[in-house]
């Protein structure tokens, strides 16, 4: 009887910041997608100063949301994202299933809350569901 596993360790997913400097390499040998506008993944949400205030727009320049914190300005973009690219997947207008596998570039820091993040958790539960 062997007493060594034949489980193979798939590699993780994972965000990376996109950059000019440095050219992306695959930190896990995954391909890697961009996902930052204008792709058909980035976030219609963004986050401006305006009048000392941190605005959420959208595409057509509505407001969505104001605070004086960044990050909470960030964090509402990020959450509204989420609802927003779920109904478009389930609309069947973005399949997430395309994301599966695949490590994730933008331009945002890793250190802060991104709409990266939501498609990696995203495209994980999709993978999880179809085994």
């Amino acid at each position: 009887m062997s007493l060594t596993s034949d489980i193979t360790t798939e590699p993780i997913p994972v965000g990376i910041q996109r950059s000019r400097i440095k050219k992306q390499v695959s930190p896990n040998g995954l391909p890697i997608v961009y996902v930052g506008r204008p792709s058909k993944w980035g976030n219609p949400f963004r986050v401006i100063l305006k009048h000392g205030s941190w605005i959420v727009v959208g595409d057509n320049e509505t407001t969505f949301f104001s605070s004086r914190d960044k990050n909470i300005a960030v964090m509402f973009a990020v959450d509204v994202y989420n609802e927003y690219v779920s109904h478009e997947h389930n609309m069947g207008n973005l399949d997430i299933c395309e994301l599966i596998d695949k490590n994730l570039s933008c331009w945002c820091p890793l250190d802060c809350k991104c709409h990266r993040d939501v498609l990696l958790k995203l495209a994980k539960q999709l993978k999880i569901k179809r085994k």
